[in-house]
């Protein structure tokens, strides 16, 4: 039989770290392979403009000009050359010859000229970015031991209490006098207080899946947002700008700001004055663009000067539910609408999908409803935004409109 020492870190522990490892991993795999892909796209133009260049010289300053350049570029860009004639004659090569080279045909005026043998495996554009790739990899290994460490110091602290207790209780248990005679009334007693035990850890037990369940639909968007900025960038729908960095910067602080909340879950937020129309609108921004990757089209009504004492990381997770809700969840959406009332205190969103049932509105409703679903339209995101405004005073009202539509209210409280 397991001591409950050892059932606490298997059961909770472990699951925590399985899912945060989990977590890691994918944040990990995400960047590596949006790395390569850059780095691929960046050495192809990088080859097709010396190409380009090759050409233009040959053509109008001829092909010793052409090699003087080839010889340089070689030295400044650390790059392994070899210039060839269509007979194979080698015209140029770098001091060390092309190993794993990409093959380019020089062309002159649309006719093939010359075969231009580039290797760029030990480039200083390949150099910085491996020396880049073990950097980020050693600061998220870092950041991934500091966590385990800081659950692990959380998870002692709040079980230690409980291990006490048990230890005291085996202690006794080995040292009973064996003349001595138990009344019931004692062993009635002492079978409450293990009851009260095992009642607690089990309370425990659904605080912390909650909190995980809690934690794992809070990083779906960010990472979204991350893949999808990602691939934009990689399909050059857009470009690398210093802000699109930014707003990369801004979502994996977002990811890495869960960790501290679901290692310190007991810790109330930091409330403070803020325009609630502000931040639900740059949560929202933070959608616009999955929302356009989908067709959605996104509407604003938002009421100039309601403020409110709330934390601001609470508005944003809230907004993050409801509209990963209507883009994950809801069927046949073409326009969403987000409003904020001052003279009622509230946040609605509204979508002209094909409406909510019943039955997944009871879902939302009923406490019992706190499993991870990977069925369409499960709720969980609801349920979370329930919980958070309840937490807060507040209240959640999801009303099926007719014809179609669903429209979800968040009553704050005054």
């Amino acid at each position: 039989m397991l001591s409950l020492k050892t059932f606490l870190r298997q059961k909770i522990f472990v699951f925590f770290t399985i899912i945060y490892t989990v977590v890691f991993i994918v944040v990990n795999v995400v960047f590596f392979f949006t790395n390569n892909a850059y780095i691929s796209d960046t050495i192809a133009r990088e080859n097709a403009s010396l190409v380009e260049m090759t050409e233009h010289l040959i053509t109008y300053t001829g092909e010793e000009n052409a090699l003087v350049f080839l010889e340089h570029y070689g030295h400044t860009h650390s790059v392994h050359l070899t210039y060839e004639t269509l007979t194979g004659d080698t015209e140029f090569e770098t001091a060390t010859s092309p190993v794993n080279s990409r093959d380019y045909t020089v062309e002159i005026d649309g006719e093939p000229y010359a075969r231009l043998y580039v290797d760029n495996d030990q480039s200083e554009l390949v150099s910085k970015n491996n020396s880049y790739l073990l950097i980020f990899n050693g600061i998220l290994i870092g950041i991934y031991v500091l966590g385990l460490w800081l659950f692990s110091t959380y998870f002692k602290k709040q079980y230690g209490v409980i291990i006490d207790d048990m230890n005291r209780i085996r202690y006794k248990l080995r040292n009973l006098d064996e003349d001595y005679h138990y009344t019931f009334e004692e062993i009635d007693t002492i079978s409450t207080k293990f009851d009260e035990k095992i009642k607690q850890i089990h309370e425990l037990q659904v605080t912390h899946k909650k909190h995980v369940q809690s934690l794992a639909h809070d990083i779906k968007t960010p990472l979204t947002i991350l893949r999808s900025t990602l691939e934009a960038v990689e399909k050059r729908r857009i470009e690398l700008t210093v802000d699109v960095t930014d707003s990369l910067n801004e979502e994996i602080k977002a990811i890495d700001a869960l960790i501290p909340r679901l290692i310190e879950s007991t810790k109330e937020n930091t409330k403070e004055t803020i325009d609630i129309s502000v931040e639900v609108a740059r949560a929202c921004k933070r959608q616009e663009s999955l929302f356009e990757d989908s067709g959605i089209e996104m509407h604003y009504h938002l009421d100039e000067s309601y403020t409110l004492h709330i934390d601001r990381e609470t508005i944003h997770r809230m907004v993050d539910h409801l509209l990963s809700n209507v883009r994950m969840h809801a069927k046949d959406v073409s326009e969403v609408y987000v409003r904020v009332d001052k003279t009622i205190g509230s946040l609605e969103v509204e979508d002209n999908g094909e409406g909510i049932s019943k039955e997944a509105i009871d879902k939302v409703y009923n406490e019992a409803h706190t499993t991870l679903s990977s069925e369409r339209g499960s709720g969980l995101g609801l349920s979370i935004v329930k919980r958070i405004i309840e937490q807060q005073g507040g209240s959640l009202k999801i009303e099926a409109m007719k014809p179609r539509g669903t429209k979800v209210t968040i009553f704050f409280s005054s």
